[in-house]
């Protein structure tokens, strides 16, 4: 999302989406900037209304705008919450107890900040979720838990 480039410190699930839509499998994207797998959906949008989505500040100048496309994307003010959206919907299906809450998630964020990663939006290693703070990140989070279990 800051136009830099980062391939050399992310997985290429790409390949795996497109080894999946090739045999036939359904491919859903999580994103909340433009720059996600899934996202190639709306390539056109996030290049232009997308800061950076069109033009970069790496060399190779070409935007964050993600290229390959899912068949549903899922987008978010940020992509965990649409992921935790969709796998309520499916315990609501499956007949399942969803019971991801905001105690949940802090112990996993903190996990992951405590294994090195930092906040995309402040760039500190704490335990924020795209700029926002573990209250309102966990509200979000306890919000989404009670509508399923409503």
């Amino acid at each position: 999302m800051r136009g830099l480039n980062i391939s050399s410190i992310v997985g290429k699930t790409d390949y795996l989406f497109e080894m999946g839509r090739k045999h036939g499998a359904l491919t859903i994207g999580l994103g909340d900037g433009g720059n996600e797998l899934g996202c190639g959906l709306i390539y056109q949008t996030v290049r232009k209304h997308v800061p950076y989505g069109a033009r970069c500040g790496c060399p190779c100048n070409d935007g964050i705008a993600a290229a390959t496309p899912a068949d549903v994307l899922v987008i978010g003010r940020v992509s965990n919450w649409g992921a935790y959206g969709i796998a309520a919907c499916l315990s609501l299906l499956e007949r399942l107890e969803y019971k991801h809450g905001k105690q949940d998630e802090l112990r996993l964020v903190n996990r992951v900040v405590k294994a090195g990663a930092i906040d995309s939006f402040t760039l500190e290693r704490k335990p924020f979720v795209d700029g926002l703070s573990p209250d309102v990140n966990g509200s979000v989070v306890d919000l989404i838990c009670a509508i399923k279990n409503a």
